[in-house]
């Protein structure tokens, strides 16, 4: 009794403390400490007038185009009324939406529009009172009823597409047959779609409505407002596709197998399914439906070569396969042919011991651009052997480049440039080997670089042309105390460039100047290379002394502006030297 009474002590306090906030804010001179409120309220209901279990939301004009969620929202009474008496004044937007989700009815803003920026704006003043109805129309529904072998199928799924704007059938809702066999397909707006079904058991082929093998042949099913649809569906078994992938003879695993169907009505052949190899070669690819078929057989890591049934190098080659409803086809084989290899072994010309870690660059003849490509790189193993796989019917050559700079680049065979390299061939289903390397010891060209003092990071280029109107390079840079050295350098003949930074003026040894730029596309450029002294090295000589003293860069400084007087914002400034 004592707790009963002290609840109702503390509540009689509360009630005073209100009534005399109430008398406060009604005194002159408080009354503007009270929010200025309005009201907005009206009824939501369906198409038939009913009042409907709806939520209500309010978005206040923030100003700038910007509309906030104010809280809380309503929800309607059992009849569909609703009231929001605790709003400040201010200009408004009104949501009504469904209560429930999946939602039954779709969602409107007042007075009847289908967004934020073309709903009707309600000004709320203090004390007033807004009506703001909204009437709700109902989602469009597809459901039905899926059987097949004479009885009810459960977990069959059923996906539901529309029209894109891409240009294609685009998935949009889908669901699941229940114990039963039914299924629902829920809000959904008017418009047209297609419907599919497909069983993940792979027990019945799938179909799309009305007993088409592809989206390309199903029927529309075009939902008008509030429409329910009923589209069953009785799937068949399926038909399927044997057989078995090899190469020269020996099974393959783990290649694709992929079927594409025939569509009459687009002409195209729709992805209808695929399935791995299995280790003894053997596929089984289930869950078609009768038609047309053509088969692609490919393999995922690239080692063979793509094939189509029956023995086609290409699609439009490929051989047709028309199955009947529930028909097994066997004998639908593969026999892959391989691409080509190409490997070698890269050892010590002096010791013939094997290198590791050699870079092998690989080109291909490239007969549009009537020059040698990059094709790609392999490191050798510890026991100097390297390999490359995936290669097409081509004329390939070689190069060696060690990295540390031990040993002289090279080409095979023995060719110190690309142009005097001797050339591979290569072809499927063969492995060209004993492309081999004997590695020259590399000579180095050292010196040092210097300025005002040591020049740090300067960088050191060596020319060489490649025999065919190119320039080979080697590049290094300069240690703290402006020493550098050139590593792996087959004989011949260098010129040697210096680009110091945009401190210093770039030279070619010995002493003569050149332009930044020319220096980096090779002597062939500037004729001012002709006056440099080339640096010649023999195998594994080391020649030291080749060093170069930078001149300061000279500048030039000047003002860019406009006609009207303005400078001008990150203007290029150029300085051209005469030829000669």
């Amino acid at each position: 009794m004592g707790s009963m009474r002290l609840g109702g002590l503390v509540r009689g306090s509360v009630l005073a403390a209100l009534v005399a906030l109430a008398l406060v804010a009604l005194a002159p001179g408080v009354a503007s400490a009270v929010p200025a409120r309005g009201t907005i309220a009206g009824t939501v209901g369906d198409s038939g007038g009913d009042g409907i279990p709806a939520q209500v939301l309010f978005y206040r004009d923030m100003g700038g185009g910007s509309w906030s969620l104010v809280h809380p929202f309503v929800d309607t009474a059992p009849d569909g009324t609703y009231s929001a008496s605790w709003l400040t004044v201010g200009t408004y937007k009104v949501l009504h939406r469904d209560q429930f989700w999946p939602a039954t009815y779709i969602e409107r803003w007042y007075d009847g529009r289908a967004g934020l920026s073309e709903a009707d704006e309600i000004v709320l003043t203090d004390g007033a009172t807004v009506t703001a109805d909204a009437t709700l129309t109902a989602y469009c529904r597809i459901e039905g009823h899926v059987t097949g072998g004479g009885g009810d199928l459960s977990g069959v799924d059923v996906k539901v597409y529309k029209w894109s704007m891409y240009g294609y059938w685009e998935w949009t809702k889908s669901a699941s047959t229940d114990a039963s066999g039914t299924y629902s397909v829920k809000m959904l707006n008017p418009g047209t779609y297609r419907v599919g079904f497909s069983d993940p058991s792979g027990r019945f082929s799938a179909e799309f409505f009305d007993d088409a093998p592809s989206i390309g042949d199903g029927d529309d099913v075009v939902l008008a407002a509030e429409e329910v649809a009923t589209i069953d569906a009785e799937l068949t078994a399926p038909a399927r596709i044997t057989g078995t992938v090899t190469h020269l003879g020996f099974p393959l695993s783990g290649v694709e197998v992929r079927a594409s169907r025939y569509s009459t009505p687009t002409g195209n052949w729709d992805y209808a399914g695929s399935v791995l190899t299995l280790a003894d070669g053997t596929y089984d690819l289930g869950g078609l439906s009768e038609g047309g078929y053509r088969v692609h057989f490919r393999d995922p890591s690239y080692r063979y070569l793509d094939l189509y049934y029956d023995g086609a190098t290409e699609w439009d080659s490929a051989t047709r396969i028309d199955l009947a409803v529930a028909e097994t086809r066997s004998g639908i084989d593969g026999a892959l042919r391989r691409y080509g290899s190409l490997t070698g072994t890269v050892r010590s010309m002096a010791t013939s011991a094997p290198v590791a870690g050699v870079l092998v660059r690989l080109y291909y003849w490239n007969e549009p651009w009537s020059s040698w490509s990059w094709l790609g790189d392999k490191s050798s193993a510890g026991d100097g052997a390297y390999r490359f796989d995936g290669l097409w019917p081509a004329s390939y050559r070689v190069q060696f480049v060690d990295s540390v700079g031990n040993y002289a680049t090279q080409y095979y065979d023995l060719a110190p440039t690309m142009s005097q390299a001797t050339s591979v061939t290569c072809d499927y289903d063969t492995v060209t080997s004993g492309i081999d390397a004997a590695l020259l010891e590399g000579a180095t060209i050292s010196g040092t670089v210097t300025g005002v003092g040591p020049v740090h990071g300067a960088e050191v280029i060596a020319w060489r042309e490649d025999g065919s109107g190119g320039w080979e390079h080697w590049v290094a840079y300069s240690a703290p105390d402006g020493g550098y050295t050139l590593r792996g350098l087959p004989p011949g003949d260098y010129f040697v460039t210096f680009n110091g930074g945009s401190g210093y003026a770039c030279e070619v040894y010995d002493g003569v100047h050149v332009g930044r730029s020319e220096i980096y596309v090779g002597p062939g450029a500037d004729p001012r290379f002709t006056g440099a002294t080339s640096v010649s090295v023999t195998e594994g000589e080391a020649k030291p002394g080749v060093s170069a003293e930078l001149e300061a860069a000279g500048r030039v400084t000047g003002r860019v502006t406009y006609d009207t007087g303005g400078g001008a914002y990150y203007p290029q400034v150029h300085a051209l030297v005469p030829d000669g």
